[in-house]
C-alpha cells in the first residue's frame, strides 16, 4: 500500500494511465477519462492514454470523439492503426460512414 502511495505521489503520466485503465475496466467511462486527461496533460506524445481515452469515448458514445483520440494516437505512433483497425471501423460504422 504504501508503494502505491509514494508511486501516486509521483503523477507520472504512467500512474494516471493506470488509475484511467482501472476506472476503463470497470465502465466508469467519464473517470477515465479525466485520468487519461491528466497522463496527456504530463505528456503530449502518451499514445496508450489517446488511445484509451479513445475506447472511453466510445464507451460513452461519442464515436467521433474516439475516432479523434485514435487519430491522434496513430499520429505518435503510425504502427497502432492496425491494432485499432476494427474499433476505428466500428466507430465509422455507427457514424453512418
Amino acid at each position: 500500500l504504501q508503494a502505491l502511495d509514494d508511486a501516486l505521489q509521483q503523477h507520472t503520466p504512467e500512474i494516471f494511465n493506470t488509475l484511467g485503465s482501472h476506472h476503463l475496466g470497470r465502465k466508469h467511462y467519464r473517470e477515465a477519462i479525466e485520468q487519461f486527461n491528466k497522463a496527456i496533460e504530463l505528456n503530449a506524445l502518451h499514445y496508450d492514454s489517446y488511445s484509451k481515452r479513445g475506447l472511453s469515448r466510445y464507451g460513452l458514445g461519442d464515436y467521433a470523439g474516439a475516432l479523434l483520440e485514435w487519430e491522434a494516437a496513430c499520429r505518435i505512433l503510425p504502427d497502432l492503426r492496425q491494432t485499432l483497425a476494427a474499433f476505428i471501423d466500428r466507430a465509422r460504422s455507427r457514424l453512418g460512414g
